[in-house]
């Protein structure tokens, strides 16, 4: 059966995904801080929306659960993180997702735990903030299994990397996956080798297959045996991303100073490594201000996510801090000790060579010694060549010889 709800568009709603769509485009163009920073805005702006409908007596609401899941993408799409909201809104934004979760269709209730996933909402309590608790995620786990026959590749995709970024237990999400397959499968039939699928949603069932693949049943295995073939394939045929000119030089100095092979751009998941030691099952991640909060040193949802996937596939995870990098006043030592600390083996430096200086046997003699070696280089010079001997100087000789003796002197 097939759920439709029509309540009719949000103008408020609306002007706020458009922005939330046109700060997504300039993120993708240049991610840089300064650009990040145009969300605080746009939370104040879904802030003003939700709470005001919050306000409103019961039964006058104007919000559904389509616009609900828009102010979540919104959020989502303008990078905000859970932590960049204060305490009320939280609380606003979980109480909205249990008031209407009944009027959510598939898509919108994926949608909604994508954006929570994607914003890093916490699933335990640590503290006193606000978290996604059991009865939030029993409601949109609720309208995914009854409303499992809306499900397209996309749909499916989002729900099964939120699941693995948010860590849900398998047993909660295990009565779900056959729904989620049978879709998949279908997909594949009409689309060989999912050839049209974006490649976003590949990396994200790439993503969900490496968390789980330790839990699976064998029954399970044998299910997603043909979908795990078909993603591997399309994920050979991606291009690594671009390494970025620190990153490069990263590698150059790991070079100097460790004896260890390593490689760039490994995949592991849906995404890549940036430096792995395979053999040592050891990975450096050189991350950049995109990878970090506002504060520039905690890393963000998707960061955190990465480094728990990388770790589940039995990997230790190092991370290099641009600002560590750009302060290090010795990038050699600062390498050397990150190598320590993940157990790897060091190139030790060269001894440098000392330059000695002594003064003539009458004075005293100073000795100074130099870190920077000295080399003195003699470079060979040819013999003058002689001139050719010609005309002009045979008639000389014959001259000197024909005259007399008297003359010669």
């Amino acid at each position: 059966m097939s759920f439709r709800f029509d309540f009719g568009r949000n103008p408020a709603v609306d002007s706020l995904f458009n922005k939330a769509c046109d700060l997504r485009r300039s993120l993708s163009v240049s991610p840089d801080r300064i650009e990040r920073e145009q969300n605080s805005s746009l939370i104040a702006e879904a802030e003003q929306v939700l709470c005001h409908d919050l306000a409103r007596e019961p039964g006058t609401t104007k919000l559904n659960g389509n616009s609900l899941a828009r102010i979540f993408l919104s959020l989502a799409y303008s990078d905000a993180s859970w932590f960049d909201f204060d305490t009320f809104f939280k609380y606003a934004l979980l109480d909205s997702v249990h008031t209407h979760h009944e009027t959510m269709s598939a898509k919108n209730a994926a949608n909604t735990l994508w954006a929570l996933a994607r914003m890093g909402c916490p699933t335990n309590q640590t503290s006193f903030e606000p978290y996604l608790d059991s009865e939030v995620t029993d409601c949109l786990l609720q309208i995914l299994y009854q409303r499992s026959d809306d499900f397209i590749i996309q749909t499916c995709s989002n729900v099964l990397w939120s699941f693995a970024s948010l860590d849900f237990d398998y047993a909660d999400i295990e009565l779900l996956l056959p729904y989620i397959l049978c879709k998949i499968y279908a997909e594949m039939e009409r689309d060989t080798q999912l050839a049209r699928c974006e490649a976003k949603c590949i990396s994200q069932l790439k993503d969900f297959l490496d968390y789980y693949k330790h839990q699976f049943s064998e029954k399970m295995k044998q299910d997603i045996f043909q979908l795990t073939l078909c993603v591997n394939h399309r994920i050979k045929e991606m291009a690594p991303p671009h390494s970025s000119a620190t990153h490069r030089e990263v590698e150059k100095v790991l070079r100097r100073c460790t004896t260890s092979v390593f490689q760039s751009e490994v995949s592991i998941g849906g995404g890549y490594a940036d430096i792995c030691f395979v053999p040592e099952k050891v990975v450096f991640e050189f991350n950049g201000p995109t990878h970090y909060e506002k504060d520039g040193r905690t890393l963000n949802a998707h960061s955190r996510f990465r480094q728990r996937l990388m770790k589940k596939n039995g990997y230790s995870v190092y991370h290099i801090n641009y600002l560590d990098w750009q302060n290090a006043k010795n990038r050699e030592n600062f390498i050397r000790d990150l190598s320590l600390v993940a157990d790897l083996p060091i190139r030790t430096a060269a001894p440098q060579p000392s330059l000695t200086i002594f003064m003539p046997p009458q004075g005293p003699s100073i000795v100074v010694e130099s870190t920077t070696p000295v080399f003195f280089i003699t470079i060979p010079r040819d013999p003058p060549k002689k001139r050719p001997r010609d005309e002009e100087d045979d008639r000389e000789i014959r001259d000197v010889q024909r005259a007399p003796k008297y003359a010669r002197y």
